[in-house]
């Protein structure tokens, strides 16, 4: 499976108006393999241990994967919410890095490249981003 991300910064939740373009690179890869457990977990699939391996094109996205943390603000929040649903739907991601010749579509994507992108490979990001950031929330109260 492949999907995108689609949104405008302007529509971000107010935490994702600070820091770097990079940071926030690395917590869109976060958030895309946050949205792939919550279609595992909304699926409503139990009883079943699922273990899948997934691509990403940001090695620091990997790390932090890997590691369970980081400290950069807004992508430690999203973390949470990717252990609380690898845990709640009994799903485990394994991310691994991609090589940018074998994710062209993506490299194409962020140079506006939108031709080959089909309606059906696209999740709206501001509403799954704002679902996400509501968990977040909820975990930190």
């Amino acid at each position: 499976m492949w999907f995108s991300l689609q949104g405008r910064d302007s529509q971000l939740p107010g935490d994702f108006h600070t820091g770097s373009l990079q940071s926030h690179i690395l917590t869109f890869e976060t958030v895309a393999q946050v949205i792939l457990l919550l279609m595992i977990y909304e699926s409503k699939i139990r009883g079943v241990d699922l273990e899948l391996v997934t691509c990403l094109d940001n090695q620091a996205a990997e790390g932090i994967l890997a590691a369970g943390f980081t400290q950069l603000p807004v992508a430690s929040k999203i973390i949470q919410v990717y252990h609380q649903l690898s845990q709640l739907s009994g799903a485990v991601l394994t991310p691994v890095r991609t090589s940018s010749k074998d994710n062209s579509r993506a490299d194409d994507l962020s140079r506006g490249i939108t031709f080959h992108q089909a309606p059906s490979d696209q999740i709206p990001l501001i509403a799954e981003l704002r679902g996400v950031w509501a968990m977040s929330e909820m975990s930190n109260a």
